[in-house]
């Protein structure tokens, strides 16, 4: 049992307000986001007002289609037969429905929480797959303050165990989660810097994560000395009677490895872990070989033990190295791909249902094709597609295995269609995905949304909230792919987008992107396109200004929102000072267009040895916007301030600010304003040869790159028709190749090129960063004396573009 009576929710979430006569409603689904509405008789919605977003805005749209239950806390109009709960706090209402709920399980269930920096996700999913009876656990990585409480809440209150995933980023959060929880066992994998922004010091951090580890009867961690200081936190405030560790010898732990300890064998890509536990030998395989990764199948080791009277291991562990990403690209047809290799049962496909939803256009129709592990005793065929069918799929294929599903179909099968592919590391439906692609290049462009959003986040957080962001998608999204992010950035609560040409904005209107879209260079012959698909043009010259006008005029359209565009001192585009009296005589005189906003732009922004000029230009402009404020009959947001404006001169912002190349992560100050950004794209290759030469041999075209001793030569399939700078052949560039920087030798051909992999242990079909979170593309910048903006839009389109959010 998970659900709720209106009663019961009621008597919890007081004070509230209830209209109509729905007591007897049931409640089982609860939502923070709109989109993820499947059943809405069912379905009760908080209404959290953040930063970028405000449920309130769709209350209204739930309401009619059909939920009974909403929590508010603005002032809203009251619905016959819906409950309403005004409340302070949509999130502490949350957590406190989430809080009773867990005072109902059941007194025999065990409630396990997990924490620490890195694995707790791989912990919470491989403890899942071996322990007996019924087990709930978190969704994917539902980890936050919110998604702690949809896990408990998921939780069915007569299960054997709950498996709860609990993540913070800063002083005071994990009180709050130690409270719902309410765990019976912590188990606490690492402390990473990894989401450490939040906290002075690493040992605050420490002291911040074991507050889960307060109240619970058993605490499981790893006993060592190289953690930074964690086991000695954890022991000198847990009784040692509550302990349960594992280490290296008899005296580090309940679980400690033996002689053998851990076997790696790299070839085979698995361990042999031999150790002992209450008194006995264990020895069996895992098919990991990351020191990290070890220690957290440890660490879930030494917690079943413990958790299962006489557990006994498999032979060989179900533990793989899971990724909860889900990858967006595109298909063969008009198709678009999504694919999933998260652990492969019913949670893990509701949330990938979920994500896929969001993503499809409208009017585009679903497949999902998943493998046939997704069936089991408690989950058969007719409960995969009743699933299915709550998020609008029409089409479930099940596979047995990726050769029989490429026998029996084709890419043409799934035109226009949006398809989900979903299995875990071990169903191997990458075939499937390879027969679908649009792109079979090895060489590809992975984009991290969820980097993209931190980075949106952190930019509006220099701003007032009332400031609004306008988002830069101009040439395809800096190389990124314009419409990808668009789709992410509107929710988030970008106010609109700037793009450089007509025909961009066209194309993300047919995608159903709806927010205000920017044309900053609007010259065109068909001025029509521009209103039918509601594009809103810079307007830089008397010349543009009058086309515009007559082509509104001529088509009846009224109202029209323009943008224009001053010079300060860019000496680029734009209206001078001396212009805005004939500006404001024209614009007086008709009703067809309406200035929406005026902006200029900084031209040394990022110079901080021409702050003077900088600040003539800010004065120039603000003397402009006084003019025009006066002189025109409509108000207009100003902007001038873009990505260097924002971090170094904030004080100047105006209505709104641009955001440009911050928003990908690439600094453009580096003053140390920029800590914390995290770069967005990724471009990788593969090894596709290796070769041994010797003393004196040549590599390439021209004999360029010569060889000094015995060396290992990589050959990668990305070459200047990429968009790798045939500047970078001959030693000008490093790439990494299992984090060893490998220069390239030789020239740099169309398709391929060729590096030194003599130190990095290479094997073919390795994969190599040509710039990424290990590689800095301004590494690359520098080496060819231009900026990243240049690399990133340099990428060819034939490069295939992979998108994804953990």
């Amino acid at each position: 049992m998970k659900g709720f009576k209106s009663r019961d929710i009621k008597k919890v979430m007081m004070p509230g307000v209830m209209v109509g006569h729905a007591d007897d409603m049931v409640v089982d689904r609860f939502l923070i986001d709109s989109r993820s509405l499947t059943e809405p008789g069912r379905s009760m919605f908080f209404a959290i007002a953040t930063e970028n977003n405000d449920g309130h805005r769709f209350v209204d749209e739930l309401i009619e289609k059909g939920v009974g239950n909403v929590v508010v806390t603005d002032d809203i109009e009251s619905h016959e037969g819906v409950n309403i709960y005004k409340v302070n706090d949509a999130v502490e209402s949350l957590q406190t429905l989430a809080s009773f709920h867990r005072g109902r399980f059941s007194p025999s269930m065990k409630v396990v929480a997990v924490t620490g920096s890195r694995g707790k996700t791989r912990v919470k999913e491989w403890m899942s797959s071996l322990l007996p009876g019924m087990t709930c656990r978190s969704m994917r990585s539902f980890n936050s303050q919110t998604g702690v409480a949809l896990s408990l809440l998921d939780v069915d209150t007569e299960a054997d165990y709950a498996i709860i995933e609990a993540g913070i980023s800063q002083v005071d959060e994990m009180k709050r989660l130690e409270g719902m929880i309410r765990p019976c066992m912590t188990i606490i994998t690492n402390v990473t810097d990894e989401h450490a922004d939040g906290f002075e010091s690493r040992k605050r951090q420490i002291d911040e994560k074991i507050i889960m580890a307060q109240n619970a009867a058993e605490v499981v961690f790893h006993k060592t000395d190289r953690d930074g200081g964690l086991s000695a936190t954890i022991m000198e405030s847990v009784n040692a009677e509550r302990l349960y560790c594992w280490g290296n010898d008899e005296t580090d732990g309940n679980l400690f490895l033996t002689e053998t300890g851990r076997s790696i064998d790299a070839k085979k890509g698995e361990t042999v872990l031999s150790y002992r536990c209450e008194g006995k030998d264990y020895r069996c395989v895992v098919r990991l070989t990351d020191s990290n990764d070890i220690d957290n199948a440890l660490t879930t080791l030494t917690a079943l033990h413990r958790l299962v009277k006489e557990f006994i291991p498999p032979a060989i562990l179900p533990f793989e190295n899971i990724t909860t990403r889900i990858d967006v690209m595109g298909g063969l047809n008009g198709a678009i791909i999504l694919y999933d290799r998260f652990t492969n049962d019913s949670l893990s496909l509701r949330g990938a249902l979920d994500f896929a939803r969001r993503r499809i256009p409208h009017g585009r129709r679903m497949s999902v094709v998943v493998a046939d592990t997704i069936l089991s005793k408690d989950f058969d065929r007719h409960q995969l597609e009743a699933l299915c069918g709550e998020y609008g799929v029409d089409e479930v294929i099940v596979v047995n295995n990726s050769k029989d599903f490429v026998n029996r179909y084709s890419a043409d099968n799934f035109a226009d269609r949006v398809v989900l592919v979903k299995g875990s590391p071990g169903d191997r439906m990458d075939r499937i995905v390879s027969m679908l692609e649009q792109k079979q290049h090895e060489t590809r462009l992975e984009i991290n949304l969820d980097n993209l959003v931190h980075n949106f986040n952190f930019f509006k957080g220099k701003v007032d909230r009332s400031t609004a962001v306008v988002v830069m998608l101009k040439a395809n999204g800096y190389g990124c792919g314009s419409l990808e992010l668009a789709k992410t950035l509107q929710p988030q609560g970008a106010v609109a987008i700037a793009v450089a040409v007509i025909d961009e904005g066209i194309e993300l209107r047919k995608a159903g992107i709806t927010m205000p879209v920017i044309v900053l260079n609007p010259r065109a012959d068909n001025y029509k396109l521009m209103f039918d698909y509601r594009l809103e043009p810079e307007v830089y010259s008397f010349d543009i200004l009058d086309r515009i006008i007559a082509k509104a005029e001529r088509s009846g359209v009224k109202d029209f929102p323009i943008h224009l565009k001053l010079d300060t001192g860019m000496h680029r585009l734009g209206f001078g000072a001396d212009d805005l009296p004939t500006v404001c005589e024209r614009l007086r005189s008709i009703d067809s267009v309406r200035v929406s906003s005026v902006f200029s732009h900084l031209a040394t922004a990022d110079c901080l040895d021409m702050d003077d000029y900088t600040c003539s230009q800010l004065d120039l402009f603000d003397r402009c916007i006084i003019y025009l404020r006066n002189n025109l009959e409509n108000d207009f947001k100003a902007h001038i301030l873009n990505t260097a404006g924002i971090l170094r001169f904030a004080d100047r912002q105006h209505e709104m600010v641009r955001l440009g190349i911050g928003l990908y992560g690439l600094p453009v100050v580096n003053d140390g304003s920029e800590y914390g950004l995290r770069p967005v794209a990724a471009l990788y290759t593969t090894v596709i040869a290796l070769a041994t030469r010797h003393d004196g041999d040549t590599i390439g075209y021209s004999r360029r790159g010569y060889v000094s001793g015995d060396r290992i030569i990589a050959t990668l399939p990305i070459g200047y028709a990429d968009g790798l700078d045939r500047r970078l052949g001959n030693g000008n560039a490093a790439f990494k190749v299992n984090g060893v920087d490998c220069p390239t030798v030789g020239n740099i051909c169309m398709d391929l090129c060729m590096i030194d992999v003599t130190d990095a242990g290479a094997r073919v079909g390795d994969r190599v960063e040509i710039f990424g979170p290990e590689a800095d593309i301004c590494r690359l910048a520098r080496s060819l004396g231009t900026i990243p903006y240049e690399i990133l839009t340099s990428i060819s389109e034939r490069v295939k573009r992979i998108y994804y959010r953990e």
